[in-house]
């Protein structure tokens, strides 16, 4: 779906959900402001400058895309690899430390692809998007083939990761829930076009579930109606 007449400005440092239909543009914004494809018209600019060859952009796939010979580690450690970060030695520990990170053990570090289930795969794609320690995190509906369990907690160490540092995010999701819980604004697109730009109280960390928040669950139920508007 091309974008028409988009016009978005995101601050640095926020968190951005993108939500709407299957179809709508979601993952086509966030290919073109990696760089992926070129705008229709118009352009993406980014102040200061950020450049994905240096390591400062950071995406997420809907599919892992993990380099088939190659275990988890290196995986990870390809992009430090790419932009000559540091020496072999230190590029694996910081493989190591990521994988960690996001929930995997020491014997599924050496493993192929091949040889980790989905989520798994999954987990080693978000850490080697965070081992270059980008400025800016694009997510195309990162945990959709995770658990509950497993996708709260990278939720948490999401948020973590904001307040260590306020990195830009931006995360494309079906999940509503998901959308209010991790943001500060969530858009909705629907048609190539944002249909509604709606704030979220910036009350960091975040945890439970929405209904355990009032200000958020009105957030959601807004988000909710809205969509179900763009449906009918």
């Amino acid at each position: 779906m091309p974008l028409v007449d988009l016009n978005l400005r995101i601050e640095a440092g926020q968190i951005v959900s993108v939500v709407g239909p299957s179809g709508c543009g979601k993952t086509t914004l966030l290919r073109t402001i990696a760089g992926f494809q070129p705008p229709a018209q118009g352009n993406v600019h980014f102040a200061p400058e950020v450049s994905s060859r240096c390591g400062q952009l950071g995406f997420v796939f809907q599919k892992a895309a993990l380099t088939p010979w190659r275990n988890a580690w290196q995986n990870v450690a390809l992009p430090l690899e790419l932009i000559g970060s540091g020496n072999s030695q230190s590029r694996r520990q910081d493989a190591w430390d990521w994988l960690d990170r996001v929930g995997l053990e020491p014997p599924d570090f050496e493993k192929r692809p091949d040889q980790l289930s989905g989520g798994m795969q999954m987990r080693v794609s978000i850490a080697r998007a965070l081992v270059t320690n980008p400025s800016v995190l694009l997510l195309d509906e990162p945990f959709a083939a995770l658990d509950d369990v497993l996708r709260q907690r990278l939720g948490y160490l999401l948020q973590e990761l904001w307040l260590a540092q306020r990195r830009t995010m931006i995360l494309v999701t079906h999940n509503i829930q998901e959308a209010v819980l991790l943001s500060q604004r969530v858009l909705v697109l629907q048609d190539g076009r944002s249909t509604e730009d709606v704030a979220i109280p910036e009350t960091y960390p975040r945890s439970g579930t929405i209904a355990e928040h009032a200000d958020l669950l009105a957030c959601f139920q807004q988000v909710n109606s809205l969509l179900q508007e763009d449906a009918r």
